[in-house]
């Protein structure tokens, strides 16, 4: 039977893929997986030739080989092959990597799935297309950008610093945003402010002090406690007007990517990294459309599916269909992230392939999709305003209440006005609203009420929030740095190279080192500024559209970029970054070699520490005694010679060490796996295994390394022992 291959990107997609195929009478369809990418810019060099028009060389991916091969001998027996990974600019890139490592034409069909049904996938299959290059030059312009700014622009401020330092094109100006907020709640100086509240047997008015702030005061609070006193002695207030109105609340646009974060962060308490996943699996079991979207859209024929499905519910749809539109930019081919099956809800907590978070997640999807389709809430809004006399002066004074009259598309699920909220504000104090009763709304102007008690209260203005994961993402979003499904690995890197930790679970914050790291490129570094990254997001976008070129783009920002690494090397800015253990080490070690003092403040500046090392980088020192011991042991072990000159020059001590090391630590554990563990260490094992009700793995008697790693899996006490 003929054989035709379709190579998908990730391999949960298999399974379903597989049987919708059959369902169509296609069992001629054979499903691959790449896992993602295939091959990549190589990770210990810089990989793009500047000198050559910036053209970048692919090596195989790390781990891909076996992957690669397999492919190659699946397509050799294939009719044809059919490319189907996902669509955006990394799936279209993954395609074009895949027509070149197995040598397919470039008029190999390429189909795209939005989602994993029957349905999509006999579409997809009558109407393939081709891989789109401008697609893939998009793609290969910000990978070629982000190397040279990660690589060149890094490696250029760790020279001028003496330490390692690590900049990139998009985590540098989300840096930036967690720098300028720490720096605002360190440099916060509180301000005891007032406010007075009235009690008008049972509602209140507040004093409205708006009206008295000088223009454009930066702080919106009231500092003066004895005017503030004074509001507070008026013994009656006249209504001035009053009115009572229902405002329409329409439920919030379908989720997109960047949206899906926030709602889970705050709804649901997920990060942005595990929400990405979910998504994923979400998407990978056919349950919803592709998670990775900047279009709010719905398609037609599924806007009447929801409202066919509230009608048999019993519930009341919109009065017309809605149509949500997607932003500039966008791409309107792609829909919102929603059900595939609008009937699945309850149901999907019996799905087998679903964990937690899983489910959590798609009840939330569900809920706002339905609710896009449902009537809008009515809220009844009343409002008053009085003036109270107090000692000759005449002051202004309000209350308001807000109640629900329909709840509308708000009854599908109440987790939406958690999801919607970002808590980011500024502002310490928040209204609290009262019952307003008609005797108010209803009353004529100039009306008078008694004022039974009255307070005033003392706060202090709070520094800024700091970012939590849904409002800087929030805040990535609208300054346009990076994509949406990047911003979980931009928060992991930040985080990964210390220049952002996490506290209270969710909360992100700029450390010491984040933020002297911006010190030291602010005004030199134009990748770190917040309009760069969105600049060039829209010059890919140019680039996508067929409207620009590779070349044409690279170049212009590369040569911006080679100038200010030119200005960071030439004249640094005065900073001090304190030198990490590993750099310490190395002068300790340099110290004993050579029998030279470091100059003072080593232990303060990562500079002092580096300039030192480069002035005796071109001497001859002996090693170290532990250094020669180690080369010495390497050379008994592997019975080889070692050169007379690693006695002498502990460079070429050094080298031998690391020409070797590799062997010197295979043998070692070849020799280990061959030893017998001993006899305390066996009986540890099977009691262990006795209380724990655990499988003892074969050969723990005979094999050392079998032994020690059951031993360390499994036992509290020696993983914190290894760990120490």
């Amino acid at each position: 039977m003929t054989m035709n291959l379709v190579i998908v990107e990730s391999g949960n997609k298999i399974d379903t893929l597989e049987k919708y195929a059959k369902a169509l009478g296609r069992p001629d369809l054979v499903f691959a997986a790449s896992g993602g990418h295939i091959r990549d810019l190589p990770k210990k060099e810089l990989g793009v030739a500047v000198d050559n028009g910036f053209a970048p060389s692919y090596v195989i991916s790390e781990g891909k080989t076996g992957k690669v091969t397999e492919l190659r001998n699946l397509a050799r027996k294939a009719s044809s092959v059919i490319l189907a990974t996902d669509d955006d600019r990394e799936g279209e890139a993954i395609a074009w990597h895949l027509m070149k490592v197995l040598n397919l034409p470039s008029n190999t069909p390429r189909i795209k799935l939005h989602e994993i049904t029957k349905s999509e996938l006999a579409k997809a299959l009558a109407s393939p297309q081709h891989v789109d290059m401008n697609m893939v030059a998009a793609q290969e312009s910000r990978r070629v950008l982000d190397r040279l700014v990660g690589y060149q622009a890094s490696s250029a401020l760790s020279q001028a610093y003496g330490v390692r330092l690590i900049v990139g094109r998009v985590q540098s100006p989300a840096l930036r945003l967690l720098v300028e907020r720490e720096l605002r709640i360190r440099n916060h100086e509180p301000i005891k402010h007032f406010s007075v509240e009235l009690d008008m047997d049972g509602w209140h008015a507040k004093w409205n002090f708006t009206p008295l702030l000088p223009p454009h005061a930066e702080s919106k609070v009231w500092t003066d406690k004895a005017m503030a006193v004074l509001a507070s002695q008026a013994k009656e207030l006249t209504l001035k007007q009053a009115s009572v109105s229902n405002k329409n609340v329409s439920p919030p646009d379908p989720f997109i990517t960047s949206t899906i974060q926030q709602a889970a962060s705050n709804a649901l308490a997920l990060t942005p990294k595990l929400t990405m996943a979910a998504l994923q699996t979400l998407f990978e079991q056919g349950l919803i459309t592709y998670p990775r979207t900047d279009s709010p859209v719905i398609a037609a024929e599924f806007t009447s599916i929801i409202r066919d499905f509230l009608v048999a519910s019993g519930q009341k749809c919109s009065p017309q269909p809605r149509v949500f539109k997607a932003g500039k930019g966008a791409q309107e081919a792609h829909e919102c992230i929603r059900p595939t099956d609008i009937t699945l809800s309850n149901d999907i907590e019996k799905h087998p392939k679903l964990d937690e978070a899983c489910i959590v997640l798609y009840k939330l999807i569900w809920a706002r999709t339905v609710a896009s389709q449902m009537i809008d809430g009515v809220d009844k809004v009343s409002e008053a305003v009085f003036e109270g006399m107090t000692q000759g002066r005449v002051l202004e004074f309000k209350a308001q209440n807000r109640s629900k009259v329909v709840t509308g598309w708000r009854a599908v699920d109440s987790q939406f006005e958690s999801a919607d909220t970002v808590q980011d504000a500024d502002v310490s104090d928040v209204e609290s609203s009262h019952d307003l009763p008609a005797s108010v709304t209803n009353a004529a102007p100039g009306t008078r009420f008694p004022v039974l008690s009255s307070a005033v209260k003392e706060g202090i203005t709070k520094p800024p929030r700091p970012y939590n994961e849904a409002s800087l993402v929030r805040a990535l979003e609208a300054f346009g740095v990076g994509r949406p499904a990047t911003y979980a690995a931009i928060i992991d890197s930040l985080v990964r190279h210390k220049n952002a930790a996490k506290s209270q679970k969710t909360l992100i914050r700029a450390t010491d080192q984040g933020i002297v790291l911006i010190m030291a490129v602010d005004g030199i570094f134009s990748f770190t500024e917040l309009k760069y990254t969105s600049g060039v997001e829209k010059a890919l976008d140019v680039v996508a559209q067929g409207q620009s070129t590779f070349k044409v783009v690279v170049n212009d920002l590369y040569q911006v970029l080679s100038a200010q690494m030119h200005q960071i090397q030439s004249k640094p800015n005065n900073l001090v970054f304190p030198p990490p253990p590993e750099l310490i080490d190395k002068v300790k070690r340099m110290e004993e070699r050579s029998g030279l003092t470091p100059p003072l403040g080593y232990l303060d500046s990562a500079t002092v520490c580096a300039k030192w090392l480069r002035s005796l980088a071109g001497n001859v020192y002996p090693p170290t005694k532990a250094a020669f011991d180690y080369a010495q042991k390497i050379a008994d072990e592997l019975v080889i010679p070692l050169p007379p000159e690693c006695s002498t020059d502990g460079t070429k001590c050094t080298e031998f060490i690391n020409d070797h090391k590799k062997a010197f630590s295979a043998l070692q554990a070849a020799k280990l796996a061959a030893k017998a563990p001993s006899a305390a260490m066996v009986e540890f094992a099977e009691k262990l295994a006795e209380d724990k009700g655990l499988e003892l793995p074969p050969d723990y008697k005979l094999s050392y390394t079998v032994c020690q790693a059951f031993l360390d899996k499994n036992s509290k006490k020696r993983r914190k022992k290894k760990a120490a």
